[in-house]
């Protein structure tokens, strides 16, 4: 009997302003640099048709709301923003893969 693995997503709900700053104090209490770290986003992403309108996670809502976070990370200063797509829901193949990931080159393109 083959056993499933089932993904579960965890978001942080701290900003990640309050949380790569706190990253920077346990540096500079540990001795080390903080102006050395760079900041690398994870976005799991979750798109929906309608905007989210309340308790929303980053990186979730409508295309226009992802795309106010990823310009929101950029502003931050992230060296690097991953676009994990492994999970998106509704992605049945790789073409509706490449067509989901299309979407954000597009969204990127336009920051």
């Amino acid at each position: 009997m083959a056993s499933h693995a089932r993904a579960e997503r965890r978001h942080i709900t701290t900003s990640p302003k309050k949380a790569f700053e706190g990253i920077k104090h346990m540096a500079e209490d540990a001795g080390r640099d903080p102006s050395a770290l760079e900041l690398i986003v994870r976005a799991n992403v979750e798109i929906s048709d309608a905007p989210i309108q309340k308790d929303r996670v980053d990186f979730t809502g409508s295309l226009e709301q992802i795309a106010e976070d990823l310009a929101g990370a950029r502003k931050l200063g992230a060296a690097e923003i991953v676009i994990d797509a492994q999970f998106f829901p509704g992605i049945d193949s790789p073409g509706a893969m490449v067509s989901r990931m299309e979407q954000f080159c597009e969204i990127i393109r336009r920051l």
